[in-house]
C-alpha cells in the first residue's frame, strides 16, 4: 500500500467489535485515522486497556459501511512505560515552547527598544527640519557641482538610448537605470544646497526618510514577532491542558469499545485530539528519528574539497565558472559588447571620487581599469568585440550556505548562498591551473534564497545536507544542481533566487584594504544591468570612528540587539567603503567591552580585521592558499562553523519530532543568529 498522510483525530459513538448494534454514545474510546490522498479514511488504530497493557489495534474500514475488523493487534505497552512516554512527550513539547517563547519575548523587548529609538530620531529630525535645518555642511561646491554635471551628461545619453529602443526589455531596463541617476542627480542637487546653506533640509529629510522607512521595518517584524507569539502562546495552553485530561483521557481505554466510522462528529478537544496525535507517534514500531543529524561542515556549509574547485564545472562552460554566472545576470546570452558595457560600468566605480549623503568619501583607485584593457586585449587577438566571457579573469575559490542568515520573523527566508572568486593577473580559458596566479582582490556574489513556506526551508536545507553521503563526480554532480537553483535562470525549483549583493575585498589596486558593496540594478538583471555601489551594512564611515556620535548610538542599543543585528548605522553615520588595517578591533567604542566587542564583529572590516584568525591579510577565503579547505580562516573553520553547523541541523530534524512546538522553536537554541553578518 503507498503511503498515506496522517489525518489525527479523536472520534467518538462507539460500536461494538462482534456485532453492528450501536452503543451507548456517552462512552468514548481514542483512535487515530489514516486517511487516502482524496480524504477518504482508509484505516484506523484503536487504542484499548487491557489488563495492565495498552494495545494498538488495527481497524480495517469500508466506509461508509463503518468498521469491518479491529482483530489485528499491530503494538503492546505497559500502561505504566506508556504513561512515562505521554508524559516524558508532552514535557519536552512544553519546555520546547517555553523556551521559543523567552527568545520571541527578548526579541520583542529588543524590537521595541529599537521602535522607541526610532521614534526619538524621527521626532528629532522633525524639529530640525522645522526649524529650518543647520548650517552650511562645508563640503566643496565645485566638485560636487562637477559631479553633477556628468551625471547629468549620463543621464542625457541614456535618454537618448531609450528614446530609440525597441525592445520592451531593453525599455524597462533603460528606464530603472535613469531612475537610479535622477535619484542621484537629486542627492547631489541637496548636497550642493547644503554646502551653500540653508539647504541642510535636504539631507535631514532624507535622514527622516531612511529613519521612518527603518521603523516601518521594526513595525513589521513586531507584528509578525506577535503573532508567532499568540500561536505559541496558544500551544502551550493546549500542552497544559493535555496534562489535566491525561487521567480521563487514559480512562477512556478502558472501554472495550471501537468507533463507527460514519460518526465523524470531531467533538473532542483540542488537547483530546493532541493526545491521539502522541498515542500514535508513541505506538510506530520505527519512529523517527529524533537525534539532530551529524552534519559534515566541509560538505554542507563551506565546500572544502579541492577536487570541487577543479572539477570540469569550474572551467569555461561549467555552472561555476565567472563566465556562467554573468551570463545569467545579464539575461542568459549576452553579446561581448554588452559585457564589456557590464564591466566598464563596474570598473567606473573605481575611476573617481564618490560621496555619498552621510558625507562618506571613497578615493579612485584607477588602476583596476587596466584590467579591462589586458582583457580587451586578450579578447581582440581571439577576434572577439568586446569582452570574451570565456577568458574572464576570475577563478572560483569558495562556495558557501549561509542559511543561518535567515530572518526567522520573514515567512519562507532561507538566507543566502554564495560564490567566491579570485582576480587573476591575466584572462584565461583555465582559471584553475595553478600556473595562473591571483592578485590580492576577491568578488563575492551573494544570492537570497526564500521559499514558499518554513516547512520548505527544510526541504533547501536536506538538499544540502544530502550532499554529504556522495562523493567524487556525483558529489560535484549534485552540487552543481543545487549552485544552478540560485544562479541560472529557469532553474530554480521551489526556490526563488535573487543576487542579494557582490562585495569585493582588496587591496591590487590601492591602500588600504578595501572593502565595497554593490546591488545590481535593475535587481532582475538583463543586458543593461549595472553593479551599482552601495553603503557597506552595518558599518560606519572611518571619520566616525571613537566619535561622540557613534559612542551615543552604539549606547543606545542592548548588548542583544547588537548580537543579533537588530539594528542599522544612522544614515548620517553609514560608511560607503570599510577599510582593514592592523590587529587590533577596528572600531573604538567607549562604554560596555561586550557591545564593542559585537559592534566590531558584525562590521565588515571588524570581521575582517586580523584579530578574527582571518588569513594572507584579510581573507576569510584566500585566493593565494591551495583550493579548498586550506585556503579557508580558522575563524570560518572553527570559530564560526560550530554555529552555523547547529543552525543547520536544527532544520533537519523530523517534523514529527516536534510535535505540539511552533516551528522557530528549533532555532531557539540559537540566539545569536548573525543575520545580516558578512562573513564567507
Amino acid at each position: 500500500m503507498k503511503k498515506l498522510p496522517l489525518l489525527l483525530s479523536v472520534l467518538g459513538l462507539m460500536t461494538a467489535c462482534s456485532d453492528s448494534q450501536q452503543t451507548d454514545s456517552t462512552v468514548k474510546s481514542i483512535a487515530t485515522n489514516l486517511s487516502d490522498k482524496d480524504g477518504k479514511l482508509a484505516r484506523t488504530f484503536l487504542y484499548l486497556l487491557e489488563g495492565d497493557t495498552v494495545r494498538q489495534r488495527e481497524c480495517q474500514v469500508a466506509a461508509p459501511q463503518g468498521v469491518q475488523d479491529c482483530g489485528t493487534v499491530r503494538s503492546s505497552k505497559k500502561l505504566t512505560a506508556f504513561r512515562s512516554e505521554l508524559e516524558a512527550d508532552m514535557t519536552l513539547s512544553r519546555n520546547r515552547v517555553n523556551q521559543s517563547l523567552d527568545t520571541m519575548k527578548r526579541d520583542r523587548d529588543t524590537l521595541n527598544q529599537r521602535r522607541t529609538s526610532l521614534s526619538t530620531q524621527i521626532q528629532t529630525l522633525q524639529n530640525q527640519i522645522a526649524q529650518g535645518g543647520g548650517t552650511p555642511s562645508g563640503e566643496n561646491v565645485a566638485e560636487l557641482q562637477a559631479a553633477l554635471n556628468f551625471a547629468q551628461g549620463e543621464r542625457d545619453k541614456l535618454q537618448k538610448q531609450l528614446q530609440q529602443a525597441r525592445d520592451p526589455a531593453q525599455i524597462a531596463q533603460l528606464k530603472g537605470i535613469l531612475a537610479a541617476f535622477d535619484q542621484q542627480i537629486a542627492d547631489l542637487k541637496a548636497r550642493i544646497a547644503a554646502a551653500q546653506g540653508g539647504g541642510n533640509v535636504s539631507e535631514l529629510k532624507k535622514q527622516l526618510a531612511d529613519a521612518q522607512a527603518s521603523l516601518n521595518q521594526v513595525n513589521a517584524d513586531l507584528n509578525a514577532l506577535n503573532g508567532k507569539i499568540q500561536t505559541a502562546e496558544a500551544q502551550k495552553a493546549v500542552i497544559d491542558e493535555e496534562f489535566r485530561v491525561l487521567n480521563a483521557t487514559l480512562e477512556k481505554l478502558k472501554q472495550p469499545l471501537v468507533f463507527d466510522a460514519r460518526d465523524v462528529s470531531f467533538n473532542a478537544s483540542q488537547a483530546e485530539k493532541q493526545l491521539s496525535s502522541r498515542f500514535h507517534k508513541l505506538f510506530q514500531a520505527t519512529g523517527p528519528d529524533c537525534a539532530t543529524p551529524s552534519v559534515n561542515a566541509m560538505k554542507e556549509l563551506a565546500v572544502g574539497d579541492a577536487a570541487v574547485y577543479n572539477s570540469r564545472e569550474a572551467q569555461v562552460g561549467g555552472s561555476w565558472h565567472v563566465g556562467e554566472i554573468v551570463k545569467q545576470l545579464l539575461g542568459g546570452n549576452p553579446t561581448p559588447a554588452q559585457v564589456e558595457a557590464f564591466f566598464r560600468n563596474w570598473v567606473q566605480n573605481w575611476q573617481v571620487e564618490t560621496r555619498f549623503s552621510s558625507g562618506d568619501t571613497v578615493s579612485p583607485r584607477p588602476d583596476f581599469n587596466l584590467v579591462l584593457t589586458e582583457w580587451k586585449q586578450a579578447s581582440e587577438a581571439r577576434g572577439v568585440e568586446g569582452l570574451d566571457l570565456s577568458i574572464a579573469p576570475f577563478r572560483l575559490i569558495g562556495i558557501t550556505n549561509r542559511l543561518d542568515l535567515r530572518n526567522p520573523l520573514v515567512v519562507g527566508d532561507a538566507g543566502e548562498a554564495r560564490l567566491v572568486f579570485a582576480l587573476l593577473e591575466r584572462s584565461t580559458d583555465r582559471p584553475q591551473d595553478a600556473s595562473v596566479n591571483a592578485r590580492p582582490f576577491t568578488l563575492i556574489f551573494e544570492y537570497k534564497i526564500s521559499v514558499g513556506s518554513d516547512s520548505d526551508i527544510s526541504r533547501w536545507a536536506k538538499l544540502w545536507h544530502d550532499l554529504a553521503a556522495q562523493s567524487g563526480d556525483s558529489y560535484v554532480r549534485s552540487l552543481a544542481q543545487i549552485t544552478r537553483m540560485f544562479t541560472h535562470r529557469g532553474q530554480n525549483g521551489f526556490i526563488q533566487a535573487r543576487l542579494g549583493q557582490a562585495r569585493t575585498n582588496e587591496i591590487a589596486f590601492g591602500n588600504p584594504w578595501e572593502l565595497r558593496e554593490f546591488n545590481l540594478q535593475p535587481a532582475l538583471g538583463g543586458t543593461g544591468a549595472r553593479l551599482v555601489m552601495v553603503d557597506v551594512k552595518k558599518t560606519p564611515k572611518i571619520t566616525a570612528n571613537n566619535s561622540s556620535d557613534l559612542n551615543r548610538f552604539v549606547s543606545s542599543l542592548s548588548l542583544d540587539s547588537i548580537i543579533q543585528n537588530n539594528y542599522e548605522i544612522p544614515a548620517n553615520l553609514k560608511g560607503v567603503k570599510a577599510h582593514v588595517a592592523g590587529n587590533a578591533p577596528q572600531w573604538t567604542v567607549g562604554g560596555d567591552a561586550q557591545k564593542a566587542r559585537a559592534f566590531n564583529i558584525n562590521t565588515c572590516n571588524g570581521c575582517h580585521s586580523s584579530d578574527q584568525n582571518v588569513i594572507d591579510g584579510f581573507y576569510h577565503i584566500s585566493p593565494f592558499q591551495p583550493l579548498g579547505q586550506a585556503a579557508m580562516s580558522n575563524h570560518l573553520k572553527l570559530d564560526d562553523m560550530p554555529r552555523r553547523v547547529t543552525n543547520l541541523g536544527s532544520f533537519l530534524v523530523d517534523p514529527s519530532c516536534q510535535a505540539g512546538t511552533p516551528f522557530d522553536a528549533r532555532l531557539s537554541a540559537d540566539a545569536p543568529r548573525m543575520l545580516s553578518r558578512p562573513v564567507h
